[in-house]
């Protein structure tokens, strides 16, 4: 022991150059390095937690904010929490194993995406008040069990303002008997009046009785302003 409190080693022929000390209370400290020899491990409490290629079984947690390239991944019940970005190809196939899995955006994805069996929720919705509110948050398919039975105003809330994007929102109408109103005769983004260009210049003029309707609507966001595109699919049915 130094009077410094440090146990220094050397190579025999040179000046020390390892060296181990109390840094705290209860806390050992080097400023060098340890080597565990191979086929060995090093442990907490008698637990593996560490060897030369994996983490042990009791590491349940970790503030990791970036990893090296992954071969496979598999994952009981994953939450993936946003921005979540990649640089394609992006492939998404066996190799990335999740019972469960959930994206929580925004995930920007460049470059070719390859995904298999992809599909949309759905959110119920009704007019209130001659208001048909779609939270953009909650999805872009709305449906409505059954038609309108006055004009009314589609308020879609939360839409990004960012420029240079298209956003498509799609309200599938299930009509009874009286149809009921045929489509929206006002379009609100984010609080603001957006005038509706339907597709050959010609709005929706009738519902169609005991059959489904589905409007769409094309939001492009270009130089801080809205451009809507309507269409109308309408009368399916048997």
């Amino acid at each position: 022991m130094r009077l410094d409190g440090k146990l220094k080693w050397s190579s025999g022929s040179a000046n020390a150059d390892t060296n181990l000390y109390r840094s705290a209370s209860n806390v050992l400290r080097t400023d060098d390095s340890f080597d565990i020899a191979s086929g060995h491990t090093y442990k907490i409490d008698g637990d593996d937690v560490l060897s030369a290629t994996t983490l042990g079984d009791t590491i349940v947690n970790s503030s990791l904010t970036s990893l090296g390239t992954l071969t496979s991944l598999n994952a009981a019940t994953p939450t993936f929490t946003g921005p979540l970005t990649s640089s394609g190809p992006s492939t998404f196939s066996s190799t990335l194993t999740a019972a469960t899995p959930n994206f929580t955006g925004p995930a920007t994805f460049t470059g070719r995406t390859d995904i298999s069996e992809m599909r949309e929720t759905i959110y119920p919705s009704s007019v209130s008040g001659g208001v048909l509110t779609c939270n953009y948050n909650n999805g872009c398919v709305f449906y409505l069990p059954s038609g309108a039975s006055s004009t009314f105003i589609v308020e879609i809330s939360n839409v990004p303002t960012d420029n240079n994007y298209a956003t498509t929102i799609s309200i599938i109408v299930n009509q009874g008997s009286p149809a009921g109103y045929p489509s929206p005769t006002t379009l609100n983004i984010n609080g603001s009046a957006v005038s509706i260009k339907w597709a050959n210049s010609t709005a929706p003029t009738s519902g169609n009785t005991n059959r489904v309707d589905i409007w769409n609507f094309t939001l492009i966001r270009y130089s801080d302003s809205w451009t809507v595109l309507g269409s109308e699919s309408k009368n399916y049915g048997a």
